[in-house]
């Protein structure tokens, strides 16, 4: 935890070093997040968290919105920080996924710093609609266990998991626990995504909807994980 602190105070830092004033966001995000994990030597997959989609609050700081010229092209930075829980596995065959309860649960914590690039479109009465693609870079830890219900290197664990698929009752989920082995993972290291967002700000409100991908750029184990999300969230704006 303390080189997410480290992490937080470099950002703070450099926030104050290039902005004039901030725009800070609070509030609430609906999110839908699934994190695929891959032997990292191999690449090949080993098990995927996945999860219902459930809200977390919406914390960032931002530089505030700056513009090339008199066009309405635009850039702003800043700060996020969240966690993230998943609670299911998902097993894929045959190009159908399924997400099961198999009483395993993965923790997600991010501090990231997050450019972004935007075209704004302004509509009447001081409202504006924004289109941009922003990147995601900073500090991740990422703890739990999992089963390997999705590596071919445990192929007693693949065939016990195609069953309960295709039983889905209490006898073939103990089939995944008698030929699985349960990984436990805790480790953190940075992280890279990218993100498309659409945003609509009425003075001092923000709604947006955002797609956004990320991988871990340096694995301390034998997993590499890559996340996929989808999100809506409303914040209230402040600026000072």
């Amino acid at each position: 935890m303390l080189k997410a602190y480290v992490t937080f105070l470099l950002l703070l830092y450099s926030t104050n070093c290039l902005a004039d004033a901030y725009e800070l966001n609070t509030g609430i995000t609906i999110y839908k997040r699934m994190t695929a994990f891959e032997h990292e030597q191999s690449t090949d997959a080993a098990f995927t968290m996945d999860g219902p989609a459930k809200p977390r609050p919406w914390l960032s700081m931002s530089l505030g919105d700056q513009y090339f010229a008199q066009s309405h092209w635009g850039y702003t930075a800043g700060f996020s920080y969240y966690i993230h829980h998943a609670h299911q596995q998902t097993i894929e065959r045959n190009g159908k996924i399924t997400s099961v309860n198999l009483d395993t649960r993965s923790r997600t914590e991010v501090l990231a710093i997050k450019p972004a690039l935007f075209y704004r479109f302004d509509l009447p009465r001081a409202h504006a609609l924004k289109v941009g693609l922003g990147m995601t870079l900073g500090y991740t830890r990422i703890r739990g266990s999992a089963y390997h219900t999705e590596s071919r290197n445990s192929p007693a664990c693949y065939q016990a998991a195609s069953q309960y698929l295709r039983q889905t009752h209490g006898h073939s989920k103990n089939l995944i626990y008698q030929h699985c082995d349960r990984a436990y993972f805790n480790r953190e290291g940075s992280a890279l995504g990218f993100q498309t967002f659409v945003a609509y700000e009425r003075e001092h409100w923000r709604w947006e909807l955002a797609v956004a991908i990320y991988n871990q750029t340096h694995a301390q184990d034998d997993y590499h994980f890559s996340a996929q999300e989808l999100s809506f969230g409303v914040a209230r704006r402040w600026f000072f």
